[in-house]
């Protein structure tokens, strides 16, 4: 079992894992950010989060403290199962870290929403791997290697191939609210890129640009199910790269990806060249695609 107690003491936060320290930009009177509630399942939120003396910006910091925890000290949270527990707004961070920059430093954990939501996060710039979550990636799943294995016109949808306990990376259930996000590539307002991931029931609202592998949900995914999810927000390609989807941007990989009952309402905005442009997804290549039940009511327009 991973341990984790993170304290802050002097805007210092430092952690079990590892010996990992994590600076905050901000100070907080925080007295324990993560509180483990189980043997599994750790709670984002302050000490004692049922308590009226919780404020929003604990929980914020907190969500802060982890984003840190995987970029800059490579704690994966591997095994570990983070659970939103109330609202978060971000609007007082200008250019957030995303939770997982690279292979090296990306999120390998289980990230459950709990139906709560996420406004007003901003990225600008022109990094890759641009999110809420930049970088995640999980152990292969090995119930399916190829895309027969998950959806056939004979047997249909295989749910024991692409069930979510295949998988231990997860995203789930979380709205994403008035996000303002740009970057260079693979820039998703929820992931960046994700490989071996299971990601579902997630929404997204607000602007999105890149410079190519854009999308609302994961700009780039590698053997992944994406599923139940909905974008809303509007997408804009500032480059001559191409991948561009409402939901996914670019599916590949090396056995399949899976699409299921996602759905596109936003507008996407691309140059007359582009290429690989689509309203739930821009474009699959090495493995294949099963994109079933989705649909877009979005338009596609070209940039003037």
């Amino acid at each position: 079992m991973t341990k984790l107690l993170v304290t802050v003491s002097g805007g210092t936060v430092s952690s079990s894992v590892r010996g990992g320290l994590v600076r905050l930009e901000e100070k907080s009177p925080v007295a324990s950010y993560l509180k483990e509630k189980s043997e599994e399942v750790m709670f984002i939120s302050p000490a004692n989060y049922s308590s009226e003396n919780a404020r929003p910006e604990d929980y914020r910091d907190v969500l802060k403290a982890v984003a840190e925890a995987v970029s800059y000290n490579a704690i994966t949270f591997g095994g570990v199962t983070l659970k939103l527990v109330n609202d978060i707004d971000l609007s007082s961070y200008s250019n957030w870290t995303p939770i997982g920059k690279k292979d090296s430093t990306a999120f390998e954990g289980t990230f459950d929403g709990n139906g709560k939501s996420i406004s007003n996060l901003k990225i600008t710039g022109s990094a890759n791997y641009v999110g809420l979550f930049g970088y995640v990636k999980g152990a292969a799943n090995s119930s399916f290697s190829q895309v027969s294995d998950i959806w056939s016109e004979s047997n249909g949808l295989s749910e024991s191939a692409i069930a979510e306990s295949n998988y231990t990376a997860v995203i789930k259930n979380l709205t994403l609210k008035d996000v303002t996000i740009s970057g260079g590539e693979r820039v998703g307002a929820l992931v960046g890129i994700a490989t071996d991931t299971y990601i579902s029931d997630c929404k997204v609202s607000g602007t999105i640009s890149g410079q190519g592998k854009i999308a609302s949900v994961v700009s780039e995914t590698a053997d992944c199910v994406v599923r139940n999810c909905l974008n809303k927000a509007s997408i804009t390609n500032d480059g001559s790269d191409y991948n561009i989807g409402g939901v996914v941007g670019c599916a590949r990989g090396n056995k399949a990806n899976a699409v299921i009952n996602c759905r596109n309402e936003g507008t996407i905005r691309v140059g007359l060249e582009d290429g690989g442009v689509g309203g739930v997804v821009g474009q699959y290549s090495g493995a294949s695609l099963a994109a079933i039940t989705c649909t877009n009511t979005g338009s596609i327009e070209v940039k003037s």
